[in-house]
């Protein structure tokens, strides 16, 4: 199930960028983490649009997770994958007053 819902928001994000809709702004906080990537339709369920991430930030991250070395494979990092919208990946915040800039980072897991 996750996974459908996964693919549904990754959808609805490419989607967005062929309409060249712009990402919406929470109204509550001027960062948020993975959890709060996106805002509610009235319902409460539906997502809206993801924030995305910038792209040269997505790389540097890359660069960053090849540049560690881990001993367990269930590290949060296995959601860091090119081609995905950094913003949505665990352990990553992102300002979504701006245009996506990478704004938290957690690496405790």
């Amino acid at each position: 199930m996750a996974s459908i819902r996964r693919a549904l928001l990754l959808f609805l994000a490419l989607l967005a960028q062929l309409l060249h809709i712009p990402p919406p702004i929470p109204l509550s906080s001027a960062h948020h983490t993975h959890a709060d990537n996106y805002l509610k339709s009235a319902d409460g369920h539906l997502p809206v649009v993801p924030f995305l991430c910038r792209p040269d930030q997505a790389k540097s991250l890359l660069q960053l997770k090849k540049s560690l070395s881990f001993v367990d494979s269930t590290t949060t990092l296995s959601s860091w994958r090119d081609g995905t919208d950094c913003c949505l990946w665990e352990g990553v915040g992102c300002d979504a007053s701006s245009s996506g800039d990478v704004t938290v980072l957690d690496l405790n897991n």
